[in-house]
Formats: C-alpha cells, sequence, structure tokens
C-alpha cells in the first residue's frame, strides 16, 4: 500500500490544549472525509501497521509513532481531550505531496457535466496551425469553444450513438434528434451537426412545432459526409426533415443522405411562412420518395424543396441528387426539385433521376424535375424573379424536364435531359416550359431515346410569357431565346419549340430567337415522315389577330441545323400583320427525305416586314406554302416545293426546286431547268 505522510500530527508532532498546555493522554480520531465513517492510519512509511483510532497522546500529549495515510484518500481528523472535549474538526486532508489525490479530484473536476464552471471549462483553447499560435488569436475555453455548434450525439444515449455508428438501424433516434432540434431553435438558430452514421428515424424530424414557428432563424443542418436519415416509418410519412419558419432568415442544409424507403412524400423541405432572406441546399442526396395511397399523405412528392410563402431573396440547391420519385396516391405534384417565392432562384449541378405520375388515368400530369415559380403578390402578378437553371443532368420524367414561371428572367444553360426506356409520357409532355418574361434557354443537351409511349403533343421547348393576368403591366416587352441546344431524337417527337406569342391586349415588344439549334436523328432513314426527330422544327396553331397586336411581334430564326419533317408551321390564318410581325429566317439547314419547308400554312401574310433567306431545305418532296409569290424570295434561298400553287412561277414548277442566286431565280424540275432575271415576270428554259 501507498501512504504519504500525514500533514497534521505527521511526525514528532505536540499537542496543546487551548491554554497552551500539553494535551496529555489526548485523543486524535480519523475518519473518512466528511463523514463518520474511521479511517485507518498507519504507523510507517510501508503502510503495513495501523495506528489505533482514536489515536492516543502520551503524557506530553505527543504522537506516539509518526502518521501515514493512505494516497488517494481524503481525511477527516477529529483533536479532543482525554476526557472527550473537542479541541478541533479538520476536514479534506490528503497526505504529503498526495499526487494521485490530486489528481482525483482535477479528474472529478474534469468529468463534472452538471457544473458549467468546471469539465471543459477548466480548459484553454487557442486557435493555431502546425507553426503555431495565429496572430491575434484570443485565448478561451475549451466549453466556449465547443458552443460554436451542436451535434444531435449531445442528445443521444450511448446505445443510440453505438446504433448510428454501427448503421445498424435497429434504435429509434427521432425524438433525440428533435429534441437537438427544439434546443438549437430554441436558442434563436446556429448549427445542428450529423456526425457519420445512419439515424434511424420513425417520422419527422427538424421544427416538428411549427404551429409555434419562431420569429426570426438562422440555422444550418450540416451532415459528415456519411451522415444518413434512414426515414422508415411503419406506413407513412409526410415529410423527413422539416424546416418550417415565420421568418426565415437564413436556413442552410448541407451533407445529408435522405432515405424514404418509398413510404415519405417529401425528403427535405425548408418554407418560410413570412419572410425569407436565404435557403440553401447543397450537397444533399434523396431516396425513393414515394405518397402512398394513405388518407394521412397531405404532402405533395417532393424530395427537396424551398418556399417562401411571403418573399424571399435568395434560395439555391445545388450539388443535390434526387432519385426515383413516384406516387400512387392521385391529386397530388410529383416534382423532384421545387423552388417558389425568391427573387434570385438558382437550381445548379444536380443529378435527378425516374419521376413518374401514378399512372392512373386523367391522373398523368405533374411528373416534373425541376420546377421553380417566382412569388405571386395579392393581384396574381408574378414577382420580378432572376432564375438559373445552370448544368444539372435531368432523366426520364414523365411530365416535364423543366418548368419556370415569373414574370423576371431564367437562364436555362448546360443542362443535359434525356428519356430513355419504356416511360408514359404525358399528353402535354415539355422538355423546358418557360413560361417567363425574359428566358434564354441556350447550350443545352437533350437525348430523346426509344421506348416511350404517349406524348402525341410532346414539345421539346415552350418559351412563352407569362399570362396576361399575372403581369404587372399590358406594356411589358418579353425576351424569348432558343439557341446553341444540342437535340438528338431516336423516336419521332411531335414539336421542337412552340413560341409564345404575346397575350392579347399586350402593347410593348415581344421577341422570338431560334437560332444555332443542331438537331440530329441518328437512326436510318427511309422516304417517310416518322423517320426525322419532329414532326414540326417550330409550330404555332394560334395567336393574337392583328387587330389585337399592338406591340411588334420579332422572330428571328437562323443558324439551325435540323433533321425535321416540317420546318415552320403556322397552322392558323394570321392575316396581314403589316409592320407588327417581322420574320427573319435565314442560313438554316433542313435534312430530311420527306416534309414540307413551311413558313404558313393558311393564308399569304407576306409583308414587307419579312424576309427569308440563305436557306437549304430538302431533299424533297416538300413544300414552302410562304411565300408563294416566288418575286419575293431573298437572295440565298434554296427550297424544294409541293404541288401548291405559286404566282411568277415557269410553267411547270409543282414538285420542283426553287432557288435565288446572285439576284437570278431559278426553278429545277427532274432535268428541267428554268432561270428568270426578272423576279418571275419571265422565264427562260435551259434544258
Amino acid at each position: 500500500m501507498t501512504v504519504r505522510l500525514s500533514p497534521l500530527a505527521g511526525a514528532g508532532w505536540q499537542l496543546f490544549d487551548d491554554s497552551g498546555i500539553p494535551l496529555a493522554g489526548g485523543k486524535i480520531y480519523t475518519y473518512t472525509a466528511g463523514s463518520s465513517t474511521p479511517q485507518a492510519t498507519y504507523t510507517t512509511s510501508a503502510g503495513n501497521i495501523a495506528h489505533t483510532n482514536p489515536i492516543v497522546l502520551d503524557a506530553n500529549g505527543r504522537v506516539p509513532n509518526e502518521v501515514w495515510l493512505t494516497e488517494g484518500v481524503d481525511y477527516k481528523f477529529i483533536i479532543k481531550t482525554s476526557a472527550e472535549v473537542l479541541i478541533g474538526t479538520y476536514d479534506n486532508l490528503q497526505g504529503i505531496n498526495d499526487i494521485q489525490n490530486q489528481f482525483a479530484v482535477i479528474f472529478a473536476d474534469l468529468a463534472n457535466t452538471s457544473d458549467v464552471a468546471k469539465g471543459d471549462a477548466l480548459i484553454g483553447f487557442k486557435q493555431a496551425n502546425m507553426a503555431g499560435v495565429y496572430t491575434g488569436a484570443i485565448g478561451q475555453t475549451v466549453h466556449r469553444k465547443l458552443q460554436e455548434r451542436v451535434s444531435v450525439f449531445d442528445f443521444m444515449t450511448t446505445a443510440q450513438i453505438n446504433d448510428v455508428q454501427a448503421n445498424t438501424s435497429l434504435v429509434n433516434v427521432t425524438s433525440a434528434i428533435n429534441a437537438a432540434f427544439t434546443a438549437v431553435i430554441g436558442n434563436g438558430g446556429g448549427t445542428l451537426y450529423f456526425p457519420e452514421g445512419t439515424y434511424y428515424t420513425t417520422d419527422l424530424i427538424g421544427n416538428t412545432n411549427y404551429a409555434g414557428v419562431t420569429q426570426e432563424i438562422r440555422i444550418a443542418v450540416e451532415g459528415e459526409p456519411g451522415a444518413i436519415i434512414n426515414c422508415n416509418p411503419s406506413v407513412y410519412a409526410n415529410t423527413a426533415l422539416y424546416l418550417r419558419f415565420q421568418d426565415a432568415k437564413q436556413i442552410i442544409v448541407k451533407n445529408l443522405y435522405i432515405k424514404c424507403n418509398t413510404k415519405v412524400a417529401s425528403g427535405i423541405a425548408a418554407t418560410s411562412v413570412a419572410y425569407a432572406e436565404q435557403m440553401i441546399i447543397d450537397n444533399c442526396t434523396v431516396d425513393d420518395c414515394h405518397a402512398v395511397n394513405n388518407a394521412g399523405v397531405t404532402t405533395s412528392v417532393l424530395p427537396i424543396s424551398i418556399n417562401s410563402t411571403g418573399w424571399g431573396y435568395l434560395a439555391s440547391v445545388t450539388n443535390c441528387v434526387v432519385r426515383n420519385v413516384t406516387r400512387a396516391k392521385t391529386g397530388l405534384a410529383c416534382q423532384a426539385i421545387g423552388v417558389t417565392g425568391f427573387g434570385a432562384m438558382t437550381v445548379a449541378n444536380n443529378t435527378i433521376t425516374t419521376v413518374r405520375h401514378s399512372g392512373v388515368a386523367g391522373d398523368k400530369a405533374d411528373a416534373d424535375g425541376i420546377v421553380v415559380f417566382s412569388q405571386q403578390n395579392g393581384s396574381g402578378n408574378y414577382q420580378k424573379s432572376a432564375i438559373n437553371i445552370v448544368n444539372n443532368h435531368i432523366r426520364d420524367c414523365e411530365g416535364r424536364f423543366i418548368k419556370l414561371q415569373t414574370n423576371g428572367s431564367a437562364l436555362v444553360q448546360g443542362n443535359y435531359m434525356s428519356l430513355d426506356g419504356s416511360l408514359e409520357l404525358i399528353n402535354d409532355w415539355v422538355g423546358v416550359d418557360s413560361q417567363v418574361g425574359d428566358a434564354t434557354i441556350d447550350s443545352n443537351v437533350a437525348r430523346i431515346g426509344t421506348g416511350w409511349t404517349g406524348g402525341a403533343s410532346a414539345i421539346m421547348f415552350q418559351p412563352q410569357p407569362p399570362l396576361l393576368a399575372n403581369q404587372d403591366y399590358s406594356n411589358e416587352g418579353f425576351f424569348q431565346r432558343v439557341t446553341k441546344n444540342n437535340v438528338e431524337v431516336r423516336q419521332q417527337m411531335s414539336y421542337f419549340c412552340i413560341p409564345g406569342m404575346p397575350p392579347a391586349g399586350v402593347t410593348a415588344n415581344h421577341y422570338v430567337e431560334v437560332a444555332d439549334n443542331f438537331v440530329n436523328y441518328p437512326l436510318s432513314r427511309a422516304a417517310a415522315s416518322a423517320d426525322s426527330a419532329f414532326s414540326h422544327f417550330i409550330y404555332l396553331s394560334n395567336g393574337p389577330t392583328p387587330a389585337n397586336t399592338n406591340g411588334t411581334v420579332t422572330w428571328k430564326i437562323n443558324g439551325n441545323q435540323v433533321t425535321t419533317y416540317n420546318f415552320i408551321s403556322l397552322t392558323y390564318t394570321l392575316g396581314n400583320y403589316t409592320d407588327k410581325w417581322f420574320m427573319f429566317v435565314y442560313d438554316n439547314y433542313k435534312a430530311s427525305f420527306g416534309g414540307d419547308v413551311r413558313t404558313v400554312f393558311a393564308g399569304d401574310p407576306y409583308t414587307n416586314s419579312c424576309m427569308i433567306r440563305d436557306n437549304q431545305m430538302g431533299p424533297g418532296p416538300g413544300r414552302i406554302d410562304w411565300p408563294l409569290d416566288l418575286s419575293k424570295i431573298y437572295d440565298g434561298n434554296d427550297f424544294a416545293t409541293g404541288s401548291q400553287t405559286l404566282t411568277n412561277a415557269p410553267v411547270a414548277y409543282s414538285f420542283s426546286r426553287v432557288y435565288k442566286k446572285g439576284g437570278q431565280l431559278g426553278v429545277q424540275r427532274d432535268t428541267q431547268y428554268y432561270i428568270s432575271s426578272t423576279s418571275g415576270a419571265v422565264w427562260t428554259a435551259l434544258v
């Protein structure tokens, strides 16, 4: 046994009473500190011979032997006279140089978890690197440093933490996680950290008390790479991670993998009831969102959603993965990523795979990849938002790849979109459905495979202005561009682009540009309309009459290289849009073994505001319905015609090649050539 010399009566001590008289026959009682439990002392440094208890002093008040204390033990000494009169009590005594005892005290203080002045509050910290302390770094306690971030492990038992770290999903941690959220939210915000592991939950986590929402909140939910939320309720759940607040100053969710197990309708939902400054979801994955057919399911299928019911400044969804979005319950929307109600909205660098509708007849809408809407004001008008949809990979959406609505501007650029395999497209399937004031759909790649069904009126790109009811002013101008897109189609689709015309009554200008697009049909072709990528490259079936067109409409269609049956089809009687509709069609190349080169199908609204030149259309057969008067063809055009009636044409012109080069008209039919230098007034037969 290790012993230490006592600091009281240890060696050669003589004790006295209060009058200074030696304490003859006095007694020293020894106990465990703070108690009445006797504790032995020893006569030698070997600790092998115990004193009597009490120790009895000699006639001179001296201790008969040295007094040695057990190392690591705190003592209480009580000194009395021989007649048992109390002289004094001395508690919490340790042997001299009893380091173990001192360490025990220190260790106890360091292990204290109830006194905020102990534990990690006793350890100092100053920020440094390997070379030393940073200049200007301020010293603080570890307690203060650790308060910078709250971990969900801070609210879990050892058994729960072990289950998370073992990735076994045997212990439910829903309540523990929500206790952590309650603490952070109650503190007005902060960072809630999820260490690596699998968290087994059976219901939503987050702001469960959203009826009593926090007035202002700034909160970040951050997972270590490898943090998985395994939401696996017994029947269903509306949401896995729910963050809904009255006034969301800032919400950030990063590095979480949400497994919904086809029992959860929504993966990550961030909502501000009134106002939001910034909402960001980054580097998250959501798998297997599904709305089961249960009366308790009320949430649309939205793996990742950000929404400001009032008005928000900035929202972004970046670097995320969404896979397998489905629904069995009818009447609900089904969208992979949705953002609504912010001035600036960005959806970039995400991957979306498989978004499907219910498959029930009459309930096949809204199976969309990315949906971004501006906020509407009290009158229903869309606010002026700036939308960026950039560098996303979107695959197999049965409704739309991208759906946008704002009275502001949108950039849809660098996205890769594809359909492949046995999909049942909705009848009004649209690749990019843009109902935006100023939209640029640029440099996207689309690959449309074989095997899909339905989609009889499928459209690759549909740029259109907001409805008049959603506009702030009836004289707003609009700018729509579909440029530099690369599209490969292996099963013919109906329309490449249907530009939206301005609503009747709009007095401002409207500009549409469809330029430098490349459309390829990679399969072997025969002389049949189905052996081309699209039935119509540009199509319009209705629009305002000249009387209702108060502003100007400009179409610029140039530099396109396409495989299509019909190039431009306008299938309603347009009337005379002189000085209202300006159309420029030039430098296009149409490769097809059939189809019509149609600029206008119904009527002949040629005006001096329109120009067609330098296009190569063919080979035939085909037809050009506009201009019907060959004298109005611009230099550089080369068309194949059908059986329609043309004016200023030679006698034999049906199913011919019509061209104009160097100011001279030419018509070729089989081996017969006609030329005219008088715009068709006089023709000369060459062969």
